[in-house]
């Protein structure tokens, strides 16, 4: 017995494409199903999964590429978080959420987030810590972003559907759609001062300034409560 033991000892699983890894006729990738399985190099969700639960593929650090299907409505919390070699992702256009921490330390490569029309909530952290991330663009159903992008420190650009009726961007900032609040101010925007628009009499607490490197605020900005 301890022979068998010490044979298995130091093996590396094989890395492996996973086109078949989730059986045709499921409709959800339940809570850490795939958690820690170092194993999966690229993985094929079927059309027909509407969900995908909290850490289900949490901590996956050789997963290069995911496909998602069109059927998709949710992506729960922490999802992805610490898959570290997904460097890109497609969400698909009928997702309504995304949940807290889903693609912490991932989308390593992935330059520009694109948000669906139908999605309506991104929870906190949602992209926290895409290094590659410069600009994000929202779709029109969007209410709830939180401070889902707080930590991409290379973001420089907030781009926001015309007919979404929560948000808008001016020159990249996210504001209320009254330009009565400001939200979130890239981090990596180019600019060493800002002057907030007249109008605008509310900053958001969720770190709407956090990581901004390159400007000091303006009296005008720090006097505001």
């Amino acid at each position: 017995m301890l022979c068998a033991c010490i044979a298995f000892w130091g093996i590396t699983p094989q890395l492996v494409a996973q086109e078949n890894l989730v059986s045709e006729g499921t409709t959800e990738i339940k809570d850490m199903e795939f958690r820690d399985r170092t194993d999966l190099t690229e993985v094929v969700v079927p059309e027909g999964v509407t969900r995908i639960g909290k850490y289900a593929f949490y901590n996956c650090t050789n997963m290069t590429s995911i496909k998602l299907p069109s059927s998709l409505i949710s992506i729960d919390d922490y999802a992805f978080l610490n898959c570290s070699k997904l460097s890109t992702i497609t969400l698909p256009e009928n997702l309504e959420a995304i949940g807290t921490n889903v693609f912490v330390y991932a989308l390593s490569g992935q330059q520009e987030i694109i948000i669906p029309d139908k999605v309506k909530s991104i929870g906190p952290s949602a992209f926290g810590y895409a290094p590659s991330a410069t600009r994000v663009k929202l779709g029109k159903s969007v209410e709830n972003i939180s401070y889902a992008f707080a930590y991409c420190d290379q973001l420089e650009y907030y781009e926001v559907a015309k007919d979404n009726p929560k948000y808008c961007s001016v020159d990249g900032v996210l504001f209320s759609k009254d330009m009565k609040k400001l939200y979130h101010y890239p981090a990596a925007k180019a600019g060493t001062a800002y002057k907030l628009p007249d109008g605008t009499t509310i900053v958001d607490g969720n770190f709407p300034f956090y990581l901004c490197r390159a400007w000091k605020r303006s009296t005008s900005t720090t006097s505001l409560s």
